[in-house]
């Protein structure tokens, strides 16, 4: 799994796109949903690569137009939750950290 290496931004907040261990044509997003002061939660979202949808530039990363996929928008409790479970999976995946 990578990180893009440059946040793009999405009002005054960052937004981070994951992409796969084994493919650039899936990927997590994650953003905050609102801007400012008024930062009302969180945006996480799953996506693919469009089949058949290439922007024939094999070196740049993949274009937000070629994706689909759906998101879910947390609150607090529900981003804590989230993180929570990660910790287990990964834990039980990868052991914990020391």
């Amino acid at each position: 799994m990578v990180a893009d290496s440059v946040m793009e931004r999405q009002g005054v907040m960052p937004k981070t796109s994951i992409y796969a261990c084994n493919s650039q044509d899936i990927r997590v997003e994650v953003c905050w949903r609102g801007s400012g002061p008024s930062i009302e939660g969180v945006e996480v979202a799953t996506t693919i690569k469009r089949p058949g949808k290439d922007d024939g530039a094999p070196d740049s990363p993949p274009t937000p137009d070629e994706f689909i996929g759906s998101h879910a928008s947390l609150d607090r409790d529900g981003i804590n939750l989230l993180i929570r479970t990660l910790r287990r999976a990964r834990d039980a995946a990868y052991g914990a950290d020391a």
